[in-house]
C-alpha cells in the first residue's frame, strides 16, 4: 500500500501506554475488537523516534540548527513520519482508527500530543502492587527458561523505579483533553461501562464486541513468547483479571517496599488507591 501523502495531524492515530503489566495489551485487544479500530502488534519504536525529535528540538532551542529548521518544522516532519509508518496498517484493515500500543509510549505522550495535534492517547494505570508482582512473575518465567529479562522484572527496587517513572510521565499530562486515564481495576470490574467511556472519548459508537476481546483473533498474538504472555493469558476474558488482593505473589518485604514507595502519591490517591 502507498504511504500517506499528506500530514493529517494524527487524527486517525491512537497511542496506548503505561508501565508494562498495567493492562496495555488488554486495552489494545479491546480496541482491536471494535470494527472501526485496528490495534496491531507493538511497533516498539515510537519512543525512539520521539527521542530523536527531542534532540533536534533541543538543537533548535540552543540556536545550533535554526538556519535549517524551526521547532515547528521538526514537529511537523516527525509527526508526518509517524503517520507514514502507521497509517498503511489502517488502510490495509479498512478502518478509521489505528491504535499503537507500546507500554513505553507513556514516556512520550506529551510530545506525541504536541507533534500530532489531533491524535489521542490512553494512559493505563493499575495498582502498583499488582504491577510489581506481575513484573516479577515475568522475570521468574524468564529464569525458568534461562532467558534474559530486564532488571525491572528481577528486582523489586527496579520494578518500583519503572512504575514510578511511567506513572510520573503519564500523570503529568493526565488533564490533557486528548488523553484518557484508564484504570485497570475499573475496567475488569465494569467492562461495559469503561468501554463505553472509552468510545465516548474517541467519539465513536460503542460495540458489544469490545467486552469480549478474547473471542477475536488479534495480530499481536504472533509475538506471544510464553514469558510476558502465553496464549491463555493473552486471550483470557476481561473479567478474569480481578478482583484479587493487590500484590498477590510478593513477599512481605517486597509488598512493604511498594507500599512505602507509593504511600504519598497524590495521583494514585485521587483514583482511590490506598497504601497501608
Amino acid at each position: 500500500m502507498p504511504l500517506t501523502r499528506e500530514f493529517r495531524h494524527g487524527r486517525e492515530l491512537l497511542f496506548v501506554g503505561g508501565s508494562p503489566r498495567t493492562g496495555t495489551t488488554l486495552v489494545q485487544n479491546i480496541l482491536d475488537s471494535h470494527p472501526d479500530i485496528a490495534g496491531g502488534p507493538e511497533f516498539d519504536n515510537i519512543p525512539d523516534i520521539v527521542g530523536t525529535r527531542n534532540k533536534l528540538v533541543y538543537s533548535v532551542k540552543t540556536g545550533r540548527i535554526t538556519d535549517y529548521v524551526s521547532a515547528a518544522d521538526v514537529d511537523r516532519e516527525f509527526g508526518y513520519l509517524i503517520e507514514r509508518l502507521l497509517l498503511p496498517y489502517l488502510s490495509r484493515n479498512k478502518v478509521s482508527l489505528v491504535s499503537e500500543k507500546t507500554p513505553f509510549n507513556a514516556f512520550v505522550f506529551r510530545e506525541l500530543l504536541d507533534m500530532l495535534p489531533a491524535c489521542r492517547c490512553i494512559f493505563c494505570v493499575r495498582d502498583p502492587r499488582s504491577v510489581a508482582a506481575s513484573l516479577l512473575a515475568v522475570g521468574a518465567r524468564a529464569a525458568e527458561k534461562s532467558a534474559k529479562s530486564p532488571a525491572y522484572t528481577r528486582n523489586i527496587s527496579d520494578a518500583i523505579k519503572l512504575i514510578q517513572a511511567s506513572y510520573q510521565a503519564g500523570f503529568s499530562v493526565a488533564t490533557h483533553p486528548r488523553l484518557l486515564v484508564l484504570v485497570y481495576e475499573e475496567l475488569v470490574r465494569e467492562p461495559e461501562r469503561q468501554t463505553r467511556k472509552l468510545c465516548e472519548f474517541l467519539g465513536i459508537p460503542w460495540h458489544k464486541e469490545m467486552v469480549s476481546p478474547h473471542e477475536k483473533k488479534h495480530d499481536g498474538d504472533r509475538y506471544v513468547d510464553n514469558i510476558w504472555y502465553d496464549m491463555p493469558m493473552y486471550y483470557r476474558p476481561i473479567t478474569s483479571g480481578g478482583p484479587r488482593a493487590p500484590g498477590k505473589g510478593l513477599t512481605s518485604a517486597q509488598l512493604a517496599a511498594v507500599n512505602e514507595a507509593f504511600r504519598d502519591d497524590a495521583n494514585l490517591a485521587a483514583i482511590g488507591y490506598t497504601f497501608p
